[in-house]
């Protein structure tokens, strides 16, 4: 029978050929400088840098970039956009980025079997809607606020619910 995976699979063939494979591979990047620490300097990024997923599925992942307590490297799966900030202001620009509409713009463009994602490429050719400075600055106010009204009313459900459970078992443990 020619179908695969019908045999077990031994590990020791593809351990050797990856050994006898990385002193190749580690003398070509050298050679070629790809493993010059300037190649890796512009993949930094940081605090309050703009992150974008490539994996684009039900929607579009993004955040800003929180502080952290060492330095942050921004590689495969992910996309640091950097903003003109006389321009965009740079939590207007992630709701922008949250959007249905965005996430629709870029659902097209989508290319990949095993991991599909978006290229730096198609995530450039997104075209925002951007208002003066002072208008997305109100926006996100506005949003902001509607945003911790929501998340109030989520503590307050979570603590409705833990307090129902209570309830539920002193009622349980008195019957």
């Amino acid at each position: 029978d020619a179908r695969p995976l019908l045999e077990p699979i031994h590990a020791w063939p593809y351990l050797k050929a990856f050994l006898f494979i990385v002193p190749f591979w580690l003398l070509i990047f050298g050679l070629l400088g790809l493993y010059n620490n300037s190649i890796y300097e512009k993949r930094f990024v940081e605090f309050g840098r703009l992150l974008v997923g490539s994996f684009i599925d039900d929607s579009v992942r993004v955040c800003i970039l929180p502080p952290l307590e060492t330095r942050a490297i921004a590689k495969a799966d992910c996309f640091c956009v950097r903003s003109d900030a006389f321009v965009v202001d740079r939590t207007f620009l992630m709701y922008q980025m949250g959007l249905q509409s965005t996430r629709d713009a870029l659902v097209g463009e989508i290319h990949g079997a095993t991991r599909p994602r978006i290229t730096t490429k198609q995530l450039r050719s997104v075209r925002l809607k951007l208002p003066p400075l002072a208008e997305q600055r109100r926006i996100v106010e506005k949003v902001d606020a509607l945003l911790a009204l929501v998340n109030a009313a989520l503590d307050r459900l979570a603590s409705a619910q833990r307090m129902g459970n209570r309830l539920r078992d002193i009622l349980a443990a008195a019957a």
